[in-house]
């Protein structure tokens, strides 16, 4: 057996195998699909696995998740028209997707609307006011877009505190019982 086999000798046992490892009885057919698409770009057959996408799309276009993938995929390939594109098919879809809405925030930054970024983010925050990511993100477009160094500091430390809290570097609040979450201080002598 030769040890050097051409390009589409290695393409052709490629889609065989993958074939064979994809085609699970038990999954769904645009989950198959999906998987293949990835295995395509993984091989950096970029044009197979966008035209395999665009087929799942036509089987499965009310399917917010397909089209969130087509929108990673699509930003992967730095096609930003066409991935947003897929992202407000999806938000079309799902509209109480919080992931789907801090990436529409970065597209509406990216097209410098950040008013309506600010505005996406603070309803998100109304929802999980402890959020780390949502309250850094805000703190972010208030020091670098609306130049704001007052409220960056403000959103900023609020995700430093949760971040401290959740790893017990902070004492717990005075009107809540300590439950062991706060690390004692510890005195070193001189003979330690």
């Amino acid at each position: 057996m030769d040890l050097v086999e051409t390009y589409r000798q290695a393409k052709d046992s490629n889609d065989g195998f993958y074939n064979e490892f994809i085609a699970r009885e038990d999954e769904p057919t645009h989950i198959k699909n999906l998987k293949l698409c990835r295995e395509y770009e993984s091989l950096n057959m970029r044009g197979i696995a966008d035209s395999r996408f665009k087929d799942v799309l036509r089987m499965e276009y009310d399917n917010h998740g397909v089209w969130y993938e087509y929108c990673k995929f699509k930003l992967r390939e730095l096609d930003f028209v066409a991935a947003e594109e897929a992202l407000w098919t999806a938000l079309q879809f799902n509209p109480d997707s919080a992931e789907y809405k801090l990436l529409s925030c970065c597209f509406y930054i990216r097209r410098g609307r950040t008013k309506e970024a600010l505005e996406v983010l603070e309803n998100l925050l109304e929802e999980d006011k402890l959020n780390v990511i949502y309250n850094c993100f805000i703190a972010l477009i208030y020091k670098y877009y609306l130049d704001r160094p007052k409220l960056c500091i403000k959103y900023f430390n609020v995700a430093q505190r949760v971040t401290m809290r959740k790893k017990g570097m902070l004492p717990p609040k005075k009107d809540k019982p300590d439950y062991g979450t706060h690390k004692e201080s510890v005195e070193l002598t001189k003979d330690q």
